[in-house]
Parts: C-alpha cells; structure tokens; sequence
C-alpha cells in the first residue's frame, strides 16, 4: 500500500484537522505516516509515525510529532484534560509549542499498556494563564488571594518526559504576576504527586 492522502476534515471523539495531508505505506507488516501536515487547535502540526506488530496481536506505535502555536486550552479540551485531574481546560490557557517522541504498546485486544508507555516532550508555553487553579490557593499566606485567581506567566519552557508510569518534571522557573517559583517532580499515573517548590 502506498498513498498520498488528503482530508479536508477529520475529526476523531473531541479532536477536529483540517487540511490534513500526508503519505501512508503499508508493507511487510509495517504501517507508516509519513510527512503528515494539518491544521488544528488553532495552530499547525505536523510529524509521522510507525505501527509495528512484532509479536502476534500486539502493536507498538513509535511517532514523532510537532505542535506549533496551538490553544492549550482547546488541546485540554480535544484530549478530554489529558486524562488527569490535577488541572482543567478551563484553568488555564496560553499558545503552545510541542516535540513530542512517543511510543506505546497495545496488548492483544487493543488493550493499552500504558507501563510501556515513553514520551519526551519539549514544551513552550507563551502567554500563559492560571485561572483559579486551586492548588495555588494555599500559597495565600504569602500571595494574595486575589493574585492567585489569575495568574499570568512569561514564557515556560522544559523537557517533560513519561517512563514506566511517571510524569517527570526537571527543574523550572516561573516567572508570574503573582510570584517567580522554581518548580520540579514527578506525577505518577495513579495521582501521586512529589513536587518541590521554591
């Protein structure tokens, strides 16, 4: 198989493309996208992929993917909040720029096995927003609370990588119109959270 494809729209659960266009080739039991270009989430992306099946009945997806300009708020929103609790769509907002290097593994039955799961992701994040976010309250005894309500951020910038179930945050700084934090840890997937705040 060996395709040059373009889709107007495509849309899949919350997530809309439009002028999606790439190149798909299926042989000896590999499934690649390649030069994959669309619009979406306010912003462009484009990247590629590989679909292997190494042993029977059981996939592994390698993919690389580049999200320039995008609403962060519209991607919490496509990708139901990212499947985590900490933070909503509708606390924060800001124009993203993402490389991401992911790969995941279904077991037999399209079962996700999300112990294999391995994303390095180097984010920017410009114009950035917390907007009654919670945690932030409990630093009113220092700020006050009507500075935490609405926090706005200059530029964040980092490399967060996923590994064997945990969220690993390195060292950052935050420079906001509340307060400047220096900001680190990990977020496992079962919602413990280690982080150190200075």
């Amino acid at each position: 198989l060996d395709i040059n494809f373009y889709a107007n729209v495509f849309r899949h659960n919350n997530f809309t493309a439009t002028n999606l266009s790439g190149k798909i080739q299926y042989n000896n039991h590999i499934f690649k996208g390649m030069d994959l270009v669309a619009n979406s989430l306010e912003g462009h992306l484009h990247g590629s992929f590989v679909l292997t099946e190494p042993t029977n009945n059981y996939l592994v997806l390698k993919a690389n993917l580049e999200f320039d300009e995008v609403n962060i708020r519209k991607s919490f929103e496509s990708f139901n909040n990212f499947n985590q609790d900490f933070i909503h769509q509708n606390e924060l907002n800001g124009v993203g720029t993402a490389e991401l290097d992911i790969e995941a593994h279904w077991k037999p039955s399209f079962i996700f096995n999300n112990k294999k799961l391995k994303i390095k992701s180097h984010l920017v994040i410009e114009q950035g927003e917390l907007i009654d976010f919670k945690p932030l309250e409990s630093l009113s005894s220092f700020v006050s609370l009507d500075d935490l309500k609405h926090v706005k951020f200059s530029t964040l910038e980092n490399t967060i990588e996923v590994e064997n179930k945990v969220i690993t945050i390195p060292a950052m700084k935050i420079k906001s119109s509340a307060l400047s934090v220096f900001l680190s840890g990990t977020h496992t997937f079962e919602q413990e959270i280690d982080y150190r705040i200075k």
